[in-house]
């Protein structure tokens, strides 16, 4: 695999790496671009200007913990706890507990959400963690296997949904797996974003 670096403004290459390895993630920033090995926990910092690598680290997070990423901050399940923290540093922002029957999503790129079973809704702020409005009432399944979440100008939709029988053999018959069409079981609500309720 091969990284090249584009200037959007001229379409001249920048730089470009040949050594990325097998199964990579790639996000980042205008400074700083990772490249996440999530099978042997290597992360990868590189110069973003010019494509030098200036942080090796080991990350042994799953991918399916992470909640929310942004440039070098990374929003993720730890255990019992929500955790915001900027991998490049080392440093973490803010870590709020979780029941084990709560479970974390991102609403959007400022703001998370934390639903228990049954459907009681928190929204967060992504950036402090703290909670942006009372409690909301979504009246859930009792086990929640999965959140979709949309949005507009105006609002979010908010799908709780208990695991779907023979998902496996549905999604099969769909283009690229349902990726984009997500089977649900439960309630959708729309929450206004300016007032949540």
């Amino acid at each position: 695999s091969k990284l090249v670096c584009i200037e959007t403004l001229t379409g001249r290459k920048r730089w470009e790496r040949y050594d990325l390895p097998a199964g990579f993630l790639l996000g980042g920033d205008d400074d700083a671009i990772f490249v996440w090995q999530p099978q042997t926990g290597e992360l990868v910092w590189l110069q973003a200007s010019d494509g030098r690598t200036i942080s090796k680290q080991t990350w042994n997070a799953s991918p399916d913990d992470v909640v929310l990423q942004s440039g070098r901050w990374f929003w993720h399940r730890d255990g019992t706890k929500l955790v915001c923290e900027d991998r490049l540093a080392g440093t973490t922002l803010w870590t709020r507990d979780l029941a084990a029957n709560e479970t974390a999503f991102a609403m959007s790129g400022r703001t998370l959400g934390v639903v228990r079973a049954g459907g009681m809704l928190t929204l967060l702020s992504a950036l402090t963690g703290q909670p942006q409005s009372e409690q909301i009432a979504l009246n859930g399944p009792a086990e929640i296997d999965r959140v979709v979440v949309s949005r507009d100008d105006e609002r979010w939709y908010v799908a709780l949904s208990e695991r779907v029988p023979q998902q496996a053999g549905l999604q099969q018959a769909q283009l690229r797996s349902g990726f984009r069409s997500p089977f649900i079981i439960g309630p959708l609500a729309a929450i206004d974003r300016d007032q949540p309720r």
